[in-house]
C-alpha cells in the first residue's frame, strides 16, 4: 500500500467500526469484519504479537501454499472466525 501500511489500515477500518456502533446506538450485532494479515516479508513472532494487539486475528506469509489458502477460506464461514493461536 503506497500511502499506509497494512497496520493502519486496520486501525482505519475498526475506527470506523466502532464509530458506526456509536451512530447506530452502539449496536452490538454491527459485526465486524475478520482481519487477516497477508505479508510478503517474514513474519517474526514480535511482528505477530504486535500485529494481533492491533487488531489483526490471522497472519499468512506469501506465497501462500494450498493448505495454508483453503484454511484462510475456511475462515471466511461464519464459524470459522474464531482466533488462532
Amino acid at each position: 500500500m503506497p500511502q499506509k501500511n497494512g497496520l493502519q489500515a486496520v486501525q482505519e477500518v475498526k475506527a470506523f467500526f466502532a464509530e458506526q456502533r456509536v451512530k447506530l446506538f452502539n449496536k452490538t450485532e454491527l459485526q465486524e469484519p475478520l482481519y487477516i494479515f497477508l505479508s510478503a516479508h517474514v513474519v517474526n513472532e514480535a511482528f505477530k504479537t504486535h500485529a494481533r494487539s492491533q487488531g489483526v486475528d490471522h497472519l499468512f506469509e506469501k506465497p501462500l501454499n494450498p493448505v495454508q489458502l483453503i484454511d484462510m477460506l475456511s475462515l471466511l464461514k461464519p464459524e470459522g472466525k474464531k482466533k488462532k493461536a
